[in-house]
């Protein structure tokens, strides 16, 4: 490993640190996969980290929705929120953030499928950003679109 590489892991790692603390403090000590929080980093390169946590501990994830919620929280969050801290405190997210990168969501340690969690961010994409999202007009409707979300064999849950 290079001087350069440790640098650059040191750099992230201290990144990581010092947003986890401050995501901590707003959050009031527990993130929930459904919200999402950005803070500035003070580095050029990565200016800003956001959490979207796709668990509240460390878990295994089956017949979940956290990756679709982790990831509509994020672009909620870079369309409609505002800085809560830092020198854009108060400020739109949207005219800071232009690029939002979505590592691992939940295919980790939650052990998400890959189609899963490619099928959840599809469907957070187009809900957000496409405006496809409507309100489920039933119970059983609203089962089957949260089940497709990790199948594609719903059940009907409804006796």
């Amino acid at each position: 490993m290079t001087d350069d590489e440790r640098k650059e892991i040191a750099t992230l790692a201290a990144l990581c640190n010092a947003h986890e603390e401050l995501a901590l403090k707003l959050s009031i000590g527990m993130r929930r996969p459904e919200a999402a929080e950005i803070v500035e980093t003070g580095d050029e390169r990565i200016p800003y980290l956001v959490a979207a946590p796709t668990m509240r501990v460390p878990m295994v994830l089956h017949e979940s929705v956290n990756a679709y919620m982790a990831v509509r929280a994020v672009l909620l969050l870079v369309r409609h929120g505002v800085f809560r801290a830092g020198q854009h405190q108060g400020q739109p997210v949207a005219d800071h953030v232009r690029t939002v990168a979505f590592p691992r969501m939940g295919t980790g340690v939650g052990r998400i499928g890959a189609n899963t969690c490619a099928r959840q961010m599809r469907a957070a994409f187009a809900d957000v950003l496409f405006g496809q999202y409507s309100m489920p007009q039933s119970w059983a409707e609203a089962s089957e679109r949260r089940q497709l979300l990790y199948t594609d064999r719903p059940r009907r849950l409804q006796y």
